[in-house]
Parts: structure tokens; sequence; C-alpha cells
């Protein structure tokens, strides 16, 4: 069997689950760089390439500064797979959840960072990424550089991570490393990965980092926490396992999110739930 064939068997339990969310036979269409350069045009936005150590990064970002602290929005895991058994050429999304959020999302300082090999590959691009090594250490280290950068292009002191998915267990690590995060904002986020994998009976992510394993760094920063009540992907367990790891700090409760599945259901609440929901601290719970 050749490396491709070990990769695929290898890392086939460890995102059997994402697959079938997905709920789809075949896949559809990825998007590609161009796509997402005319989506930011639309909206008013640059499309930039962030050149890191292993991987191009493609970003949306604002054509001008408005305030100090940029909302950052970070991908899911898009497509890794095209059928059950066989890995896409590339993790690209169909339905970038995140980025449509962003879109969605009526602040004037906000942007959108794709994840490693979503629209653009380089020849750092091995599948690896985006099967058993999503949040490994390198690449978390390359999206925090492109978060650098976009801080430096447009001026901004602060930041604010909003992460979907996995891409939400991106915001959390990186969010634990860093000293210019103002707030953590999850949906339907992979928080917990041991916990995720016990939960399906998957493969665990041993190449990857966890965010419950930082939880108690992220103690200080405000949080908000959105959980789809129809969510058979990431249920409210996986959130009370990650915020289990914050004690004797009590974590902010999760918002329980109606008519929300992992991939359904959150663009047309979103604009209101930004509204009825800010971010709140990391409470001591009495001795």
């Amino acid at each position: 069997m050749g490396l491709a064939g070990k990769i695929r068997r290898r890392a086939l339990c460890a995102v059997a689950a994402m697959w079938v969310a997905s709920g789809c036979a075949t896949a559809p269409r990825q998007l590609t760089f161009v796509d997402l350069d005319q989506r930011g045009r639309s909206a008013g936005m640059e499309t930039c390439q962030i050149e890191g150590e292993l991987f191009t990064l493609a970003t949306l970002a604002p054509a001008r500064p408005h305030a100090n602290v940029l909302r950052v929005y970070i991908e899911g895991d898009g497509l890794a797979w095209r059928t059950r058994r066989l890995l896409s050429a590339h993790p690209s999304p169909v339905n970038p959840t995140a980025l449509n959020l962003m879109l969605a999302d009526p602040i004037l300082d906000k942007a959108y960072l794709a994840r490693p090999c979503q629209y653009l590959q380089t020849d750092a691009c091995h599948p690896r990424y985006w099967s058993t090594h999503p949040f490994s250490p390198e690449v978390i280290s390359g999206m925090g550089r492109a978060l650098d950068v976009l801080k430096a292009q447009g001026g901004y002191r602060r930041l604010e991570l909003v992460g979907f998915s996995g891409g939400a267990a991106v915001a959390a690590l990186l969010s634990a490393r860093r000293g210019d995060v103002d707030s953590l904002t999850t949906v339907a986020g992979n928080l917990d990965t041991e916990a995720f994998c016990k939960l399906h009976g998957l493969t665990p992510l041993s190449a990857s980092l966890n965010p419950a394993d930082v939880a108690g760094a992220l103690a200080s920063i405000p949080q908000r926490h959105f959980v789809g009540k129809d969510d058979a992907v990431i249920p409210p367990a996986i959130y009370a396992s990650f915020a289990s790891h914050m004690a004797p700090c009590r974590a902010p409760a999760p918002v329980l999110v109606d008519d929300a599945a992992h991939q359904r259901g959150w663009l047309a609440q979103w604009p209101a739930l930004l509204r009825s929901h800010g971010p709140e601290p990391c409470r001591l719970t009495a001795p």
C-alpha cells in the first residue's frame, strides 16, 4: 500500500464524523480563491494571500481600518473528504460557514482567515493537515503569523477571534498563546478534541493540540460559545468537557441555539445572536 493509502486508512476514523455531518454522497464543487475574491470585493473588502514558512493563507480584510480592534473569523474544516474513504485533494469549503457569518456581521473592522490549504495550495499541503494534523503546532504557528500580518496591515492593536467548528479549536489555541485577544467566540466549536473522538468512537488526533489542554490559559479572556441544540456532531457535552478544564474558574455557560445543527441554522440568526449575547468572563467559584 502506498503512502497516500496509509494516510487515508489512518485518518479515516479521525474525521469520519465530520464527513457524515456534511451529508454528502458525492461532493459538490469546492470554492476557489477566485470565488473568495469575488465575494470579498462585493463586500468592499480586500483579498490577501499571506505567505508563511509552510502555508500561504487566504484572507479577506477591511479596505481601511475604522477602530483599533479587528474581529477575525476563522473557517471550519472545509471539505476534507470527497467520500467516506477518499480524502479531498484539498480542504477548500463548499459552504464556508465562517465566511458567511463574517459577511453577515454588521461591524466594519472584520476579517476572514481561511485554514491551511483552503483556496490556496502549496507544496506543503500534505493530506495530514486536513486529517490527522489539523491543529498541529506548525498549523497554529502559521495561523498566528497570519493574525500578526492582518493586525499590521490595518494598524490594529487588538483582536477578537471567532471560530467555527474546527476553526473554533484554532481560535482557542491561538487565544491561549497571545496577549492581544480581547474576546473569544466559538460557533459549533470542537473545543475538546479528545472528548469529541471518544464521543464518536474515533481515533484520537494525537498529532494535534487540544484546546481543552489550554483552557486554563483562557480563563482571563471574555468568551461566548454558541452550541446548536440540534447539533449531533458537536453537542453540548463537548463544551462541558472543555469548560471543566477551567476549574476552579467557572466558565461562561454555553448559548444553546434553537433550530441550529452543525452546518445549518446559523446565518439567519447570527446578527441577533451577536447583539443579544456578549462575551463573558470566567468567574471564580465560591470556596
